[in-house]
């Protein structure tokens, strides 16, 4: 997702809304909705908070459809679900345990702990395309 319509997009579609369910939230018209998932124009200011307070992601992410740790609550929540959640997700104790601790570190350190997983994620999809290829 490279565009902030493209992310708009993408959050509409991941809650099951539709424009005019997202215009009737945000007191955004459902033609300004359409036009910014097409790239048509950029939303202004204003639009973009309601529609961060809206889909509850922050102006970082949807603006640069990257992180800079300033709406940590995201990540505590995601934390919250998938606790609620390991019975499905099939979670280990380990896996549990992990995200217990990582609730007691300083923003830094998660955010430090993120860009580990991240790069070490990237480095296995590398090699697996390398053995499929």
């Amino acid at each position: 997702m490279n565009t902030i319509g493209q992310r708009i997009k993408y959050l509409r579609e991941k809650l099951n809304r539709t424009q005019q369910e997202v215009a009737d939230q945000t007191r955004v018209s459902r033609g300004n909705i359409s036009n910014y998932e097409k790239d048509r124009v950029s939303p202004a200011a204003d639009t973009i908070i309601a529609l961060c307070e809206y889909f509850d992601v922050s102006c970082d992410w949807l603006l640069t459809g990257r992180e800079r740790g300033a709406k940590e609550t995201n990540v505590e929540s995601l934390i919250d679900t998938l606790e609620n959640k390991a019975a499905y997700l099939k979670v280990s104790e380990e896996e549990e345990q992990i995200i217990r601790m990582y609730r007691d570190f300083s923003s830094e350190d998660k955010e430090f702990l993120k860009n580990m997983i991240y790069f070490k994620h990237s480095q296995i999809k590398k090699d697996m395309k390398k053995q499929n290829a």
